[in-house]
């Protein structure tokens, strides 16, 4: 499934309910979840946590595409694990797919529970030190050779609580020093990649985000477009213009 396009996530929309139909996939995680994919490796993997997923169809595609996959979910908010209860019950089955109520700095798993442990644009929504705990906890339930795999915000210079523009409700956005600190440190697991992502040229996302949803609402199904022409993967000599990084660690066998 290495093949597996923003496309994919957007046809999978049509078989949720009608919100979804209408919402399809967000600009930045038409590239996000493609790319978030195939950095988990899933052909080599059995069983997969993934935390703070709330209203994605991230999760409810992955179980879907890969029948014999243990996938569990885990999020602290009621209402966004109530959801994806509704959308398991139009792909029924999917008996494969686990979806659970918790808080992720303080997990009930054993330790080396899961050959894949992920956070997909959550962590730096978590308040105070919750990042770091929810980073070590990640590394304590992966199972010893696993991978954990994050997607999180990026800026160069870094920034705590920002509330500028479409970063509003953010409690950070990591620059590289922060990640080594906030993430891989705690977390115990041995980097693999890192690999940045943005728009190096013209910044749709600047524009797209600040106007109010009934003008945003018609032209929704064309993000798939403005998210090929301007985000792009970055070098990290380019990391300046960055926007977004994604991170992949891997825990020691011993």
């Amino acid at each position: 499934m290495s093949d597996i396009t923003g496309w994919d996530f957007w046809r999978f929309c049509f078989r949720l309910d009608l919100r979804e139909k209408v919402r399809g996939v967000d600009y930045f995680r038409f590239y996000e979840f493609p790319t978030f994919y195939r950095k988990m490796e899933l052909a080599t993997a059995s069983s997969v946590l993934d935390l703070g997923c709330g209203h994605s169809l991230f999760p409810l595609f992955c179980a879907y595409k890969n029948p014999e996959l243990r996938y569990t979910t885990l999020d602290i908010d009621p209402v966004a694990v109530a959801w994806q209860k509704r959308m398991k019950e139009r792909l029924s089955p999917l008996p494969n797919l686990k979806l659970l109520e918790g808080d992720s700095t303080k997990m009930d798993f054993e330790e080396n529970t899961f050959d894949r442990v992920v956070n997909l644009g959550s962590i730096e929504h978590i308040p105070d030190q919750g990042d770091l705990s929810t980073a070590a906890e990640m590394g304590r339930v992966c199972r010893p050779g696993g991978l954990l795999v994050f997607s999180i915000p990026y800026s160069y210079e870094g920034c705590e609580q920002d509330t500028t523009d479409h970063w509003e409700g953010f409690e950070r956005r990591y620059d590289d020093a922060m990640l080594d600190e906030r993430i891989v440190k705690p977390s115990g697991c041995q980097e693999v990649t890192r690999t940045y992502f943005g728009e190096p040229g013209f910044s749709f996302s600047e524009k797209w985000y600040p106007l109010p949803f009934p003008v945003k609402l018609p032209f929704r199904h064309f993000l798939p477009f403005a998210s090929r022409r301007w985000l792009k993967t970055m070098s990290s000599e380019e990391r300046q213009k960055s926007c977004g990084v994604q991170v992949v660690l891997r825990k020691p066998e011993s």
